[in-house]
């Protein structure tokens, strides 16, 4: 089914732009309310109690640490709010897509729980296509042509956890994990990152994880194992200068793991715009 359901959707959407196919009335009064809800989520109030979660369980131990301790943040750039509200709006939009391309899904936005080292973890799957729980990803350009372009990509940098929150949701929900269904934010393309068909072994070590982490987070006792930054080269050589891992570079906790941490261009490029880099050390700012 994986590449089926991309073939829906491609085929689906090819006739609504040649004028053959449409929308029913439904999708449309449920994409309005599917609007608000994401209007509301991301224009009120944000401050929770902290709690474990399926979603974060995957995520670095030392960030999840400083989220238990309400470690503050470093504040989002003014349009985060916008970004997360395309996401939101992008995965309600492929939802429909799917529904209407024939797509067989079984169910969408289903609350889960499931209890691990007796902690009661509580979450909510994306959605269940014939048998298997998939998640919505939107991603960047960059993220859509090299992150998700095979599952050992997400799985080699997941400093989001991915892998862990989709094995703990297909667990919750007795189903093999499919992987994830993503769409290009920019472009509006759509692909498929299927996990592996035989899956027990990613399983176990995914869930693991999860035990590991919940077990560490209930021991307050345990000290923070800050990630390691790394020298930062230029044809071999080094340029003097060290850089955040990606980990660290994603995380909101920069200000308190690495108080003298500059956003720079990258020093090792010869790109006519160089990309920005998280710097630890920013000794050379130039070749």
């Amino acid at each position: 089914m994986n590449n089926l359901i991309k073939e829906y959707l491609q085929l689906y959407l090819q006739k609504v732009v040649s004028g053959d196919a449409y929308i029913s009335p439904d999708s449309i009064s449920f994409f309005k309310d599917e609007c608000a809800k994401a209007l509301e989520k991301q224009f009120t109030d944000k401050k929770k109690d902290w709690s474990m979660r399926m979603s974060g369980l995957g995520k670095p131990l030392c960030q999840q640490q400083l989220e238990r301790d309400k470690i503050k943040t470093e504040t989002m750039e003014y349009n985060a709010v916008n970004r997360f509200l395309f996401g939101d709006l992008l995965e309600v939009l492929l939802y429909i897509e799917m529904k209407e391309a024939g797509v067989n899904v079984e169910d969408y936005q289903k609350p889960v729980t499931l209890e691990i080292e007796g902690v009661k973890l509580k979450g909510t799957l994306d959605i269940i296509i014939d048998g298997k729980v998939w998640d919505i990803k939107t991603a960047s350009p960059y993220a859509y042509t090299s992150k998700f372009s095979s599952y050992t990509r997400v799985k080699d940098n997941d400093p989001f956890g991915y892998v862990v929150q989709g094995y703990l949701y297909a667990e919750a929900d007795k189903k093999p994990f499919g992987g994830w269904i993503v769409i290009n934010k920019s472009s509006g393309e759509i692909q498929i990152c299927p996990a592996p068909n035989i899956q027990d072994d990613e399983r176990a070590s995914a869930l693991a994880v999860a035990s590991y982490n919940i077990n560490a987070l209930k021991d307050k006792s345990i000290p923070l194992q800050k990630l390691e930054d790394v020298p930062e080269r230029f044809r071999g050589k080094s340029t003097g200068n060290r850089v955040l891992n990606t980990t660290c570079s994603f995380c909101n906790f920069k200000s308190h793991c690495w108080s003298n941490s500059k956003l720079h261009h990258k020093v090792a490029s010869e790109a006519k715009n160089p990309p920005m880099v998280w710097y630890s050390q920013l000794n050379k700012e130039q070749m």
